[in-house]
């Protein structure tokens, strides 16, 4: 019964495959081989429509298949489910749309120097459609100087840390490991029953090794217009290592990172410079989305064997490490491997450091989560050691 479960959902994989591959092939990259015989050779009856919806709502690819034609005319019901989906998607869009203008606005109002990562500024640049990607978080990268002011700023938009989860003291040794060792304070507004988050970036991931710091990024910014609010963003190199970074950080689950790193080297016809193909997380994230999209625009070196092999074993494993059930049972095992993927992706001494630390302390085991201060050194050591044992009772 598992392994007919495995072959049904390893099936279902790679017919989505094949319709990214012709959603691809008919509106974005032209040179895309598929076999249409296959596609149109495969009989619905064999397909369970909501397992393939879930797994193309899992990979976020709701709004991308919204008007696929070989699923209108192939799979009536399935494409009956996406477009219900896809309206809840659009509207998300749209409040993300709304919610990205007004906060740009107000931040370059109070002299608050920033960049908008991904959302609707990336969906507009690579599909023409701001509704393209889908709703989310406002992912907003600012200089690490700013955060104190910037939070404060955005009380006043009543935005709030969501579940004290960071260190607030500004002064505090606390707040100042804290920010060494992460890269984002996430935030909340609860406005009319729906919630609106809004990632507060100081760097685009934990790690810095090839990655543009902020000054680097905002002094190459590109303007878009968004509402007809000017609003700042990454220029093409450094949304490419956006997404490629990115993608390495989710470990490559959601397919919709994969296409937008691929549709952006293609549309622009980038060449690869030797200092960014040298990076790993680069190297892996390319490799992962050429494996779903089919075609290579890279050639892959012998010395980049082991990257391959790493991301072909974290990619195995993803049902295990996002699902809380199997952790429950495994959390050792698997919390031993994504500590060891996380390692592997640092390339210099101070992103070793800080992962290292970030595993012993988190950010939020430093602050009461009903209070918001700051814990007593003991109690945050007590904790951890608690949690350490929990983790090795099994």
């Amino acid at each position: 019964m598992i392994l007919d479960k495995q072959v049904s959902l390893s099936y279902h994989k790679n017919f989505l495959y094949l319709l990214i591959r012709n959603e691809l092939s008919i509106n974005y990259i032209k040179n895309i081989k598929i076999n249409e015989n296959h596609s149109s050779m495969i009989p619905s009856k064999d397909l369970d429509n909501n397992l393939l919806f879930n797994l193309i709502k899992l990979n976020k690819l709701i709004p991308f298949f919204s008007n696929n034609s070989l699923i209108k005319y192939k799979f009536p019901v399935l494409y009956k489910n996406i477009k219900q989906e896809a309206k809840n998607e659009l509207l998300k869009s749209l409040r993300l749309s709304y919610l990205t203008s007004d906060i740009s606005l107000f931040l370059r109002q109070n002299k608050i120097k920033h960049l908008i990562l991904k959302g609707i500024p990336l969906s507009k640049k690579i599909y023409n459609d701001s509704s393209k990607r889908g709703g989310g978080d406002l992912d907003i990268l600012i200089d690490k100087n700013q955060i104190s002011s910037t939070i404060e700023l955005l009380k006043k938009k009543e935005f709030y840390c969501i579940d004290n989860k960071f260190p607030l003291n500004y002064s505090s040794v606390w707040f100042k490991y804290s920010r060494w060792v992460y890269y984002e304070i996430t935030l909340v507004r609860i406005r009319d029953g729906s919630s609106e988050y809004i990632d507060l970036h100081w760097r685009i991931n934990n790690n810095s090794c090839g990655l543009p710091s902020f000054e680097e990024m905002y002094s190459f910014k590109e303007n878009m217009i968004l509402n007809d609010i000017n609003i700042s963003v990454p220029n093409l190199k450094y949304n490419i290592i956006l997404v490629a970074v990115n993608a390495a950080k989710d470990k490559w689950l959601y397919h919709r990172n994969l296409i937008d790193l691929e549709l952006l080297i293609h549309i622009n016809r980038v060449n690869f410079g030797t200092s960014l193909s040298q990076k790993r997380f680069f190297i892996m994230s390319l490799y992962k989305s050429s494996q779903i999209i089919g075609i290579n625009s890279y050639k892959f070196k012998k010395r980049d064997k082991i990257n391959l092999k790493i991301a072909n074993f974290i990619s195995k494993h993803n049902y295990e490490l996002e699902n809380i059930k199997y952790l429950k049972k495994n959390k050792l095992k698997f919390r031993i491997i994504l500590f060891m993927y996380k390692i592997y992706l640092c390339e210099n001494l101070n992103d070793l450091l800080s992962n290292i630390c970030i595993n012993l302390i988190t950010p939020k085991s430093i602050v009461d989560s009903k209070s918001g201060e700051i814990k007593k050194f003991y109690n945050i050591l007590l904790s951890r050691v608690s949690s350490i044992l929990n983790l090795i009772k099994y």
